[in-house]
C-alpha cells in the first residue's frame, strides 16, 4: 500500500508541478538562466519532440490516441506486473506523470505549452520543452538504468526460455 502511495505522489506531483510552471511561463517574460545555453521561452507546440507532425491535420487525434495506450499500458504495469523493484515502478510512474502533463495541455489547448529552451550549439540539440518532458525523460533514464545496472537477464530472459 505505501508504494502505491508513493507512485501516485509521483505521478500527481510531477502533473502539478508540470501544469503550475507552464501557467507561470505563459506570461510571456523570455530570459536566459544560463547565458544561452539555458533559457526560459514561451512556446506553443502543436507536434510532438521538436514540432514534428505540427501541420499534419490529424495530429491531435493521433497523438491523444498514442498518449491513451501509453496511459494504459503504464497504469497496467504500475499495478499489475509482479515488479517490486523500486527503480522499475519508479521510471514508470515518471512516465505517467510527464504523459499526463502534456496529455492536459492537448485536451484544454490543443497544443503543449514548452517554455525551457535549452542550446547545446549543435543544430539537432536546440529545443524547447517543459517539465512534462523532463519528466518522461527521467523515467526513460531509470528504465535504462534498470535495464542495464540491476536486472541485466531480463533483456536476455525470453531469449533463453526459447532455446
Amino acid at each position: 500500500m505505501f508504494f502505491v502511495i508513493l507512485y501516485t505522489a509521483i505521478i500527481v506531483g510531477c502533473v502539478v508541478v508540470d501544469q503550475i510552471t507552464k501557467m507561470l511561463a505563459q506570461n510571456g517574460y523570455s530570459f536566459n538562466v544560463l547565458g544561452s545555453f539555458l533559457g526560459v521561452k514561451y512556446v506553443e507546440n502543436r507536434g510532438m519532440a521538436y514540432g514534428m507532425l505540427a501541420d499534419w491535420k490529424y495530429s491531435q487525434l493521433l497523438f491523444c490516441i498514442m498518449t491513451i495506450l501509453i496511459l494504459i499500458v503504464g497504469l497496467v504495469i504500475l499495478l499489475k506486473i509482479k515488479n517490486r523493484n523500486k527503480c522499475f515502478h519508479t521510471a514508470v510512474a515518471f512516465i505517467i506523470g510527464g504523459t499526463l502533463g502534456n496529455f492536459i495541455d492537448r485536451l484544454a489547448l490543443n497544443y503543449v505549452r514548452d517554455f525551457i529552451e535549452l542550446d547545446l550549439r549543435v543544430s539537432f540539440l536546440q529545443f524547447n520543452c517543459n517539465p512534462a518532458d523532463v519528466f518522461i525523460t527521467i523515467g526513460a533514464v531509470l528504465f535504462v538504468v534498470y535495464f542495464l545496472f540491476i536486472d541485466k537477464e531480463a533483456i536476455f530472459k525470453s531469449k533463453k526460455r526459447e532455446e
